[in-house]
């Protein structure tokens, strides 16, 4: 006997970026439209150096928006050698030890390796909670924060473990690029310049015409 299990369906994962100089409030004004007045608990995900240069006044925008939810944070060492299982393995049990399930938002606040590895938990933890991207870097502005793209290294291959995840909104802080180091200017820059040569001619002149600027 055979039976078959139809599973047909179509999901829309549309989401807005956001994109300016300083976006505190505008994440304010999203996260109240989003939570309402349900009490659910969120965490922050971030790395040391950004919580060292915005970490507090981040919770505390966060925290003044939903008065009524739970919020903590998870800081986890800066730099692409973080960006593995065992990180992963960390944040997910610093959830459980909060009492977190499924009535969870994660939040990750940071560049390329937070939101790929912030994504990736969300879109396991619990079978799947919701996520914000809020990105500081050029490098998570032109790649990582956008598409989806979630994952984590190991030892044989960079993003070797992962899944197509879409967050529920993406905001690109350009305030913050401020404190980037010209090494990690130049690094957004190449990864969007290889968008151009890939997409649009028009943007290629562009970006040649005023790069240093």
């Amino acid at each position: 006997m055979e039976f078959c299990v139809n599973l047909v369906k179509t999901v829309d994962d549309s989401y807005t970026i956001e994109i300016g100089d300083n976006l505190s409030e505008k994440l304010r004004e999203f996260l109240r439209e989003f939570v309402r007045d349900k009490k659910i608990n969120v965490a922050i995900i971030t790395d040391s150096n950004v919580y060292e240069l915005y970490g507090e006044a981040f919770d505390k925008t966060v925290k003044d928006a939903l008065p009524q939810c739970r919020v903590n944070t998870v800081v986890f060492p800066a730099g692409e050698k973080s960006k593995t299982r065992k990180t992963k393995e960390y944040i997910e049990d610093k959830l459980i030890e909060w009492g977190y399930r499924r009535d969870t938002l994660i939040i990750a606040h940071g560049g390329g390796v937070v939101t790929d590895i912030a994504g990736f938990v969300s879109g396991t933890f619990a079978r799947g909670v919701p996520f914000v991207n809020y990105a500081t870097t050029l490098l998570a502005a032109a790649d990582a924060s956008v598409g989806g793209k979630t994952a984590v290294d190991t030892e044989m291959a960079t993003n070797l473990i992962g899944l197509i995840y879409q967050p529920k909104k993406v905001f690109i802080d350009t305030a913050t690029w401020d404190t980037l180091s010209e090494k990690e200017i130049s690094g957004g820059l190449a990864e969007t310049i290889k968008h151009a040569c890939m997409a649009n001619k028009e943007f290629f002149e562009y970006l040649e015409e005023n790069i240093e600027k």
